[in-house]
């Protein structure tokens, strides 16, 4: 009988921390089913870039039109369009892809998955020529946050004519927005170049692009912004 009342404050003791244990986990249940995550929906009008520079076609079978592969490589398209809009409004960035942006332009933008986002815009505004540099605070692989760093910088003549001179080098115009590769990257950068030109407008998507064709001309942009990134960052 005296082991008996002895142990009664014990079981009362495991009953009560069970019983917080089981409430805890039973509000939890209820906060995950109010906040569910809701897919976002493509929507043109919002779209910073378009989501045709990311369907691939290149890969994996992804000439094949109208089936299930295929289809599921153009919801792909548009969430990564979604998610490379939602970087560049971070950073205040607009389109340069419609008519009305009229001037010749290249942009980098440059999302890595633990890092600040961060955009380079130069372009050609009444025979001057302007570097826009831009930062926010978030990471590029999770939410690019708020813009921190807003930078305008004087490009000389002749850094601009070498830049022109690196992208006809690439033969950018014509370079595939998708990289021919056997490689499925789960993690990573994005290194995104833009150019427009006249009524031209062409992107090149590079994963982790500082090895790939178009690393050289987007370090040059980094050079020029006069942004300083450490050695073990680049990438």
């Amino acid at each position: 009988m005296v082991k008996l009342v002895r142990l009664i404050p014990v079981l009362v003791v495991i009953l009560s921390v069970t019983s917080c244990i089981y409430s805890a986990f039973d509000k939890n249940n209820v906060i995950k089913e109010e906040h569910k995550y809701e897919k976002p929906v493509y929507d043109s009008a919002q779209s910073i870039i378009q989501p045709k520079y990311f369907l691939d076609t290149l890969n994996f079978y992804g000439q094949e039109n109208n089936n299930e592969f295929h289809n599921r490589r153009k919801r792909l398209s548009e969430s990564i369009s979604i998610w490379v809009s939602e970087a560049l409004r971070a950073l205040e960035e607009m389109r340069i892809f419609t008519d009305t942006y009229k001037y010749e332009s290249y942009r980098f933008t440059w999302l890595r998955t633990f890092h600040n986002p961060i955009s380079i815009r130069v372009e050609e505004v009444n025979n001057d020529v302007i570097l826009f540099l831009k930062q926010s605070n978030g990471m590029g692989g999770y939410d690019p946050g708020d813009l921190i760093l807003n930078d305008t910088i004087a490009v000389t003549k002749g850094d601009w004519n070498l830049l022109k001179r690196k992208m006809d080098s690439l033969d950018f115009w014509n370079m595939s927005s998708i990289e021919n590769t056997e490689i499925v990257a789960m993690d990573g950068s994005m290194w995104l170049l833009e150019g427009k030109r006249n009524e031209e407008y062409h992107l090149v998507y590079r994963q982790d692009g500082i090895m790939k064709e178009t690393g050289e001309v987007c370090l040059f942009l980094l050079e020029l912004s006069n942004l300083k990134i450490k050695k073990k960052n680049l990438h």
